[in-house]
């Protein structure tokens, strides 16, 4: 195990002075993770009612452009586009007077525009923080108690997210990625099984884990 530990130390030490020198350029990146859901309040013409959510999954592809030091004016960081999935099992659906456990998913496919701003100054740690804007579909899929359906519906609306992480570069090629993301939605317009229609927010807290390969 110390053998281990010393060639791995000796490695990162050899790597240093390429991730100075390492240029910027075309990136892929893969992500996994946890998608949470806070409470959401929907109002309808008969009232008001809340979702609850477990804690689901998630997952990102990006493709980007790291600037490091080639474009000074525009400062240091990525600009990337990104498609992600997030997926949130119902818990219950709370009216005003009693709580229904519910079955279905809430589920969220996004394409974003990012940007990442670095501070590569603690290399091989990479503190990034930034912020993106897009589009989100929202579907509750199948929702229903017993065998009866309450709602079954889709909204395609403008998105935009927050967040920041640490990234860790292990060569010129490759960086780990741990991140955080706030996720969020403008107002979304449901249509029940009954046909009423509602007024419904999708916010969302997103941590990933995934890796960079640069081009």
């Amino acid at each position: 195990m110390k053998r281990i530990v010393i060639c791995t130390c000796l490695l990162l030490a050899l790597a240093a002075p390429d991730l100075h020198a390492a240029e910027g350029g075309a990136y892929l990146g893969l992500y996994g993770g946890l998608s949470l859901v806070d409470g959401a309040k929907n109002d309808g013409a008969t009232g008001s009612f809340n979702f609850d959510f477990k804690t689901g999954y998630a997952a990102a592809v990006t493709l980007g452009y790291d600037l490091r030091e080639n474009y000074p004016n525009i400062g240091i960081g990525r600009v990337e586009i990104e498609a992600a999935y997030r997926s949130n099992r119902l818990d219950e659906v709370e009216f005003t007077q009693t709580a229904l456990p519910t079955q279905g998913d809430m589920r969220v496919a996004s394409l974003m525009l990012n940007t990442f701003g670095e501070y590569r100054e603690v290399l091989p740690l990479i503190p990034y923080v930034g912020g993106g804007i897009g589009l989100a579909r929202v579907e509750i899929d199948q929702v229903r108690f017993g065998e009866v359906l309450l709602f079954d519906d889709s909204n395609t609306v403008f998105a935009w997210q927050v967040g920041g992480g640490f990234g860790w570069q292990l060569g010129r090629f490759l960086a780990l990625d741990l991140g955080y993301r706030y996720f969020s939605t403008v107002d979304l317009r449901f249509t029940g099984a009954d046909g009423e229609r509602f007024k419904s927010r999708y916010d969302n807290h997103t941590v990933l884990l995934g890796a960079r390969i640069d081009f």
